[in-house]
């Protein structure tokens, strides 16, 4: 084997040059190419989905943010008491959200972004139950809002990630 380095010419077997040192490396057999270097290309690929994503933060803060008013206490929140979970199912649905969108998962995007939504109509529910006997209005304040908001944007990036894997096809 010659040296690539010095140029000396060495016994087959050796692993370095008696020369130098160098490290020898055996020459492939007339007509075969050997690669320098492999690259490797995802065929099916996953990208973020940041469209979902921004969903998914703006459902989790809608959680933190007052929810409706009611009477007396315009600032309720959707964790007010014990006896309600709806906030816990609305976190539950940011948190899938947001690992999906980073994932690219969309078909399981979309249920997080139907999920966040319908949990808004059910606290939403449960409030005009609560206002009902006393006979005031509900009003709807920001985290109302934003879940629904963030729930359709969900939905929306999961949809448009169809249509642009589908493009891609």
């Amino acid at each position: 084997m010659i040296c690539k380095n010095c140029g000396k010419n060495n016994p087959d077997g050796y692993n370095s040059c008696s020369s130098c040192g160098a490290e020898l490396i055996a020459a492939a057999a007339p007509g075969i190419i050997t690669p320098t270097h492999v690259t490797f290309h995802a065929a099916n690929k996953r990208k973020l989905n940041l469209l979902g994503l921004l969903g998914a933060v703006l459902t989790a803060i809608s959680i933190f943010l007052p929810f409706a008013g009611i009477a007396d206490d315009p600032a309720v929140r959707m964790f007010r008491d014990s006896t309600n979970s709806y906030w816990i199912f609305a976190l539950l649905a940011a948190a899938a959200g947001a690992v999906f969108s980073c994932l690219g998962l969309n078909a399981a995007l979309l249920l997080s972004g139907a999920a966040a939504i319908v949990m808004g109509i059910l606290e939403n529910k449960s409030f005009c139950n609560l206002a009902e006997p006393l006979n005031v209005p509900v009003s709807r304040s920001a985290g109302c809002y934003l879940l629904f908001i963030g729930g359709a944007i969900m939905v929306i990036a999961a949809v448009s990630g169809f249509i642009s894997a589908k493009a891609r096809k």
